[in-house]
């Protein structure tokens, strides 16, 4: 059924609230920060997953090279979530169950077998039904989008539905995906763009830009953020992306990302391989595994240069004058620290007993999320976000949550922060960023909105520590900053 002139004028309507000098899919700042960047991953993946290569691949049974091209074609764009593996919108390809041989027949004959992208998706969805494995709208959608943009749609539920629901269709979009259902989605795409027709659409990437930037506009919250508070974010998000990833500090910022990770693993293997040796590794755990400023002296003694320091200094110095450490005692700090941080890395599944360990020994005062959590993120960041004053601070604001510093209480601010990124998931898409990880862009927006903003209001959460190990200051010399968002900031302590 054709569209109604309404429905048509709500379309563009929504279309130049974020892009107010729209008039057609020719729109310069539309074209840059929706199409380009779809394009140019539809020309990469032609080279890679081809109907020929794959067959290729098939022919030499080289099932890795298969699915490492599916992963590496995932990261064209920013369209799918991949924070978390095992869950995330590549999470098929982490199943331990996985039969390569059989789900890479299954996704060729998905790409380019017989008949139409209804017909083939109806195929790939009983292959992974029959199998027990992840079902999902995004994956099977993305591939083929990106195979045949003349035809098939990407299907992000959230934001899909959302548009639907403009043409009052939303209906159609049932919670599995199922070949019907897609097929009655490409359906109503094709009628909005007829409706469109005078403003020039190409293909199916113009449209799926069209019920992206709809949809982004008009989508409720899923159970993580009031309409108000995802309001608010909307604003605060273009601010950050007009401002600072493309600024000579952000680019800085972007870059540190890999080099810190990279730095954070190799510390940890050195320092591993050390301890089983017999050697004392206190110093090294003390220098390599905390994060520091990045400041000539760091560097010079082999600090590790974080993107989120804590230390600008001695460490040793500062927790002995507020009394945390006592000298001989580092020995064991240095141990229970190394401790959890291998067995957060050799089993992320087991967080919250790691956490609940670390928080009941005598030598973890003073070591909290902002201390210990830059290396948990360096090393795994699909696991564990990075939480220090700024990031909690955002996290307690957007979720009115009341989330303190304390290392016992940072599996749940994980896990409500993952939360948070995986609903906001379908807001974030953008060329700025694309490379980033979501764990990053948290990190980075948060830094921004606190450190350049000055943003949130400051009574958010008391965010005191269920174990009452929110530091305090005392008549020490180390140097102590003002109160902020529930504990006090140390003049060593970035915010």
């Amino acid at each position: 059924m054709p569209l109604t002139e309404e429905q048509k004028a709500r379309i563009l309507e929504l279309l130049r609230r974020s892009y107010p000098d729209w008039s057609g899919f020719s729109d310069p700042r539309f074209e840059k920060e929706e199409i380009a960047y779809k394009r140019a991953a539809i020309e990469k993946t032609r080279g890679l997953l081809s109907a020929e290569e794959l067959r290729s691949l098939m022919e030499r049974r080289d099932f890795d090279e298969f699915l490492k091209r599916l992963r590496q074609v995932a990261g064209y764009t920013n369209l799918l979530f991949l924070g978390v593996p095992k869950s995330g919108d590549l999470g098929i390809l982490n199943q331990p169950s996985l039969d390569k041989p059989g789900f890479c027949a299954a996704v060729l004959d998905l790409l380019h077998g017989s008949g139409s992208g209804a017909g083939r998706l109806g195929r790939y969805l009983a292959y992974v039904t029959s199998h027990d494995l992840p079902n999902k709208w995004t994956f099977p959608t993305y591939f083929l989008f990106l195979c045949h943009p003349e035809s098939e749609i990407f299907v992000k539920p959230a934001v899909t539905k959302a548009f639907l629901r403009l043409l009052g269709t939303e209906n159609v979009l049932e919670v599995k995906p199922s070949a019907d259902s897609y097929a009655a989605i490409k359906r109503i795409i094709g009628e909005v763009r007829d409706a469109l027709g005078r403003h020039g659409p190409r293909d199916m990437v113009d449209m799926q830009s069209v019920v992206w930037v709809c949809g982004r506009e008009t989508s409720g919250p899923s159970g993580v953020l009031s309409d108000a508070r995802l309001a608010e974010f909307r604003g605060l998000y273009r601010e950050f992306i007009g401002s600072y990833p493309a600024s000579p500090e952000g680019q800085k910022h972007c870059r540190m990302y890999p080099e810190v990770a990279e730095q954070a693993r190799r510390n940890l293997e050195t320092i591993v391989a050390s301890a089983e040796r017999g050697d004392d590794v206190t110093d090294a755990v003390l220098l390599k595994l905390l994060p520091y400023a990045d400041s000539a002296a760091n560097r010079e003694k082999g600090a590790w240069v974080s993107y989120a320091p804590a230390i600008t200094g001695d460490v040793k110095g500062w927790f002995e004058a507020v009394g945390w450490v006592k000298s001989e005692e580092w020995p064991r700090v240095a141990e229970a620290i190394l401790r959890f941080v291998r067995r957060c890395d050799n089993s992320p599944g087991e967080l919250d007993a790691a956490c609940r360990e670390f928080s009941e020994s005598p030598f973890s005062k003073g070591l909290q999320t902002g201390m210990l959590t830059p290396v948990l993120n360096a090393l795994r960041p699909d696991d564990f976000l990075l939480v220090n004053n700024k990031s909690r601070r955002v996290l307690n604001y957007l979720t009115g949550s009341s989330y303190g510093q304390g290392l016992d209480q940072y599996p749940l601010t994980n896990e409500k922060g993952w939360a948070l990124v995986e609903e906001l998931a379908d807001e974030l898409p953008h060329p700025e960023i694309a490379e980033i990880p979501p764990a990053s862009w948290f990190d980075m927006f948060c830094h921004w909105l606190v450190a350049a903003k000055k943003y949130p209001p400051r009574k958010v959460g008391t965010g005191r520590s269920r174990r009452g190990k929110t530091p305090r200051s005392g008549k020490s010399a180390a140097p102590v900053g003002s109160s902020r968002s529930g504990g006090t900031t140390w003049a060593m302590c970035r915010a």
